[in-house]
């Protein structure tokens, strides 16, 4: 209780409670009654974060009829700095094909992966009917959705 409840235990979560008692004590079933005692710990459960999705769930998609009529997009970070100062790469994949279209990024803002989608997806392959993304704040910014009309 000292470890979780005073202000030295600030009211950690189970594993850092767990991690700072086991250090200098021992006993059968510590973890569980540990995480039983904070379950129970009533600041706790006042203070809680409750954590809101604010995300579509995902949904099964159709087979496109055409190549690039539907893609799907995504940002691969971070890597290591290349000497052109590219940090991250957009990767664009057909769903019907399975083609990759790799794109180096100085950085992952909505208007530059806009700009690379435009110049090196659509100037080459037209607009695409619907492009799918991990819904990341760069993909569903209002950039991004003035560019899907």
């Amino acid at each position: 209780q000292e470890m979780h409840c005073t202000p030295v235990g600030g009211h950690r979560g189970v594993t850092k409670t767990y991690n700072r008692i086991c250090q200098n004590y021992y006993w059968e079933d510590m973890k569980e009654e540990i995480r039983r005692h904070i379950q129970q710990c009533l600041q706790c459960q006042l203070k809680k974060l409750v954590r809101v999705k604010t995300k579509q769930s995902m949904i099964i998609t159709d087979i496109p009829e055409w190549t690039f009529d539907k893609i799907a997009m995504n940002i691969v970070r971070p890597l290591p700095r290349t000497k052109t100062g590219n940090e991250y790469i957009l990767i664009m994949q057909d769903q019907l094909s399975k083609f990759y279209l790799a794109v180096p990024l100085l950085d992952q803002t909505a208007a530059t992966i806009a700009d690379k989608f435009v110049k090196r997806f659509i100037t080459i392959s037209g607009p695409p009917k619907a492009v799918l993304t991990d819904q990341g704040r760069n993909f569903i910014s209002d950039l991004m959705r003035k560019l899907a009309r």
